[in-house]
């Protein structure tokens, strides 16, 4: 189809139709749209997009890029893609679902990326998106494949650790992002034949080193304080056990200790934190494998829900109890 009669369709001039594929500010971006949804229509949208670049992008919404956690994974993620020969452009969502859907519907709308990836999403799709999305966590809605963590597997491991070395006044510090991984908590201490004791669950308003400072300190002024804490992620596991010691409190002699997310100075930390590795690169390398199979067949339309299993790695941090 030429121009001319695709500008005839859309009711302006072959010059007006070039300038909207162009991007031209002389169009107005309503005009421009209604011309881009009538070339779709009549398939002919892929001829006259005007590329400007060459190799396949990948958008990757991400909550933050302030841990250590996230930036692991957008680092595995950033090799794997440019592998593909393909480029990684990267938006940050704050936690916000609002600001995850304005942006899901910016790179989709007139393919602004060839496929995206979202990190833990807070946004239920309700239709089937426009270009290739796999969620990298829990998957919001049918539409769009799903690479999720058995993170309940990893704690499970932790809490069994802690019984085996005779531990029963067990606690968790998280915060307010972290609910899904208390309940896992929870629910691992059921399974064990463990009591969950609610004054020795810490939900602290603070994030990072600050909530587990907060919490250490809430747990340790208890008439009987717990013998082993498990800590929603690495980062709060610092904090608690910096705030432990500074009140005479020895990990793991006289206090156990377990992180999440097995990030990379828990190895270097003083005391080496045992903690949950949630397999973040094996879960992306499946995420950008999913992704590419329609970024390079659009024929292929097969929704595929991948787990992978977290493990512990059991470090320093943890001992026998002493019964003190």
């Amino acid at each position: 189809m030429t121009l001319r009669t695709l500008a005839k369709y859309a009711g302006c001039s072959v010059s007006t139709v070039s300038k909207a594929f162009s991007y031209s500010k002389e169009i107005s971006e309503e005009l421009r749209e209604r011309i881009f949804s009538i070339a779709k229509e009549l398939g002919c949208y892929d001829k006259y997009r005007k590329d400007d670049y060459a190799k396949k992008v990948v958008a990757v919404l991400c909550p933050e890029t302030g841990s250590a956690y996230y930036t692991e994974i957008l680092s595995h993620l950033h090799a794997l893609i440019e592998k593909r020969n393909a480029t990684i452009s990267i938006s940050v969502t704050d936690f916000s679902a609002e600001k995850e859907e304005e942006l899901i519907g910016f790179y989709s709308s007139n393919r602004r990326a060839d496929g995206l990836i979202v990190i833990n999403g807070r946004v239920e799709a309700k239709q089937y998106p426009p270009i290739p999305i796999v969620y990298l966590g829990e998957q919001k809605g049918p539409f769009g494949d799903c690479v999720k963590t058995d993170i309940y597997s990893g704690i499970c491991e932790g809490v069994y650790l802690f019984k085996t070395n005779g531990h029963t006044r067990i606690g968790f510090i998280g915060e307010n992002l972290t609910r899904g991984k208390e309940k896992y908590f929870r629910e691992a201490m059921r399974y064990y034949g463990m009591s969950v004791e609610e004054e020795l669950i810490v939900r602290s308003d603070k994030r990072f080193e600050e909530a587990g400072r907060e919490g250490m300190s809430r747990l340790l002024t208890l008439p009987e304080p717990p013998t082993a804490i498990m800590c929603a992620y690495d980062y709060i596991a610092f904090g608690a056990i910096e705030e432990a010691e500074k009140r005479g409190v020895n990990v793991p002699e006289d206090l156990s200790v377990i992180g999440m997310d097995d990030i990379k100075q828990s190895a270097q930390f003083k005391v080496p934190l045992t903690s949950v590795n949630s397999q973040t690169e094996e879960s992306c390398r499946s995420a950008v494998e999913q992704l590419f199979k329609k970024i390079d067949n659009p024929y292929y339309c097969c929704m595929q829900k991948t787990e992978t299993r977290s493990k512990l790695t059991h470090r320093a941090s943890v001992a026998r109890c002493t019964g003190k």
